[in-house]
């Protein structure tokens, strides 16, 4: 199967992640070759390469850097630009791809474009409302709609919310849930070295960790976790009780939750330690991972924490984590109801065969339900049906 892989950009985060295990898979297995179209870079550029060559759409575009160039020939931009787009159609029709598979919503925008006749287009759905009710991608939802073949949603509740929203019809989309790799980290953490991650956090070496993980944002809900810990800050100091966030963010999201921090006098039980690539190996470090987002189709983090045995909390008709919880490996508690997160955290904290017995049920869920060779060679039956 020949694949035209078009991705909104090579970002470390859930879709880029998502589409890398796939193609990774189905070229592993399949002898499948693949072109990665994506409109931005990132960090995994370097892996996306040893699957394909890629394109980059922001590239194609031309960009007169000096400014006395860019004034005398304003022409130039355009007749490169033009250029470029003509090395893009005639790269992609040598290549002949039978589907184009459309890796989010967002990168819908750029499927006519480079879409091939004949070839049948695949859209992965990663949204919930904060994309398919947002004004803002209208014009990607409606030409994922106007364009798409069949629709594939990484959980039930993106099903059920596209299907909604797009009144597409049901025949048309198909579930696959997001997965992770059933795989140990190549190296386990010592309790010396466990002991030294958390002085570098600056943490009593034998304090209990609660994890939060993603970009800082409103979704991700990491002012939620601030407030969480605000929550919880007597009973941290006297319980030994320490938060740590780990995810990228813009300098101005960093400053806004730094100044909560600091008005809410919390500086000493919580720790915004920045992105890591080496989380799943930290994972044992910690005792609770809480799920604060306010909206996730079907977080990978939920899966790498479940596969290391750590018990989750998550919001009751926050996206695809009901779907794990019905599994065991999550505790629900109503939607941003900081006060029950805070109950079930200590509850967690304090008695532990009770999390570990959480933890237990979603290691098994994810090694049953939600790894790589449960779930990749569906999605590769469907595409390759598809390309039939």
């Amino acid at each position: 199967m020949r694949l035209l892989a078009l991705s909104h950009n090579l970002s470390r985060t859930g879709a880029p992640i998502m589409l890398l295990a796939v193609l990774s898979w189905l070229k592993q297995r399949t002898k499948s070759d693949s072109i990665i179209v994506s409109q931005g870079g990132g960090g995994l550029a370097t892996e996306f390469a040893q699957i394909g060559s890629i394109i980059r759409l922001d590239h194609v575009e031309a960009s007169i850097q000096r400014p006395w160039l860019r004034e005398m020939t304003p022409w130039l931009a355009n007749v490169v630009t033009r250029r470029n787009r003509k090395d893009v159609e005639r790269k992609i029709a040598q290549f002949a791809p039978q589907i184009l598979y459309c890796n989010t919503i967002v990168a819908a925008t750029s499927i006519t474009s480079i879409r091939p006749r004949n070839c049948k287009v695949v859209t992965h759905l990663h949204e919930l409302d904060n994309y398919l009710c947002n004004p803002r991608y209208a014009n990607a939802v409606d030409t994922a709609l106007s364009t798409t073949d069949l629709f594939i949603a990484c959980s039930e509740a993106v099903r059920e919310k596209f299907i909604s929203v797009t009144h597409v019809p049901e025949n048309k989309i198909v579930t696959h849930h997001s997965f992770i790799a059933d795989a140990s980290p190549s190296s386990e953490m010592s309790a010396m070295q466990i002991a030294e991650f958390k002085r570098q956090l600056g943490f009593p070496e034998d304090c209990r960790i609660v994890a939060g993980i993603g970009t800082i944002s409103w979704v991700k809900g990491s002012d939620l976790f601030v407030q969480l810990a605000k929550r919880l800050r007597h009973i941290a100091r006297a319980e030994n009780i320490r938060f740590v966030w780990f995810g990228r963010h813009g300098e101005e999201e960093k400053w806004q939750i730094e100044y909560d921090i600091m008005r809410s006098g919390i500086h000493d039980i919580i720790c915004f330690a920045g992105e890591r690539t080496d989380m799943q190996r930290l994972y044992p470090a910690f005792s609770v991972f809480t799920l604060t987002s306010r909206i996730d189709p079907f977080p990978l983090v939920m899966l790498e924490a479940g596969l290391a045995g750590l018990p989750a909390i998550g919001f009751v008709g926050a996206g695809g984590v009901q779907e794990y919880a019905q599994h065991g490996g999550a505790q629900l508690v109503p939607y941003l109801d900081l006060e029950a997160m805070a109950q079930q955290v200590v509850e967690l904290v304090r008695d532990e065969a009770r999390a570990r017995a959480i933890g237990a049920a979603g290691r098994a869920s994810v090694k049953a339900h939600f790894c790589t060779e449960q779930m990749a060679p569906k999605i590769a039956s469907t595409l390759l049906s598809l390309a039939a």
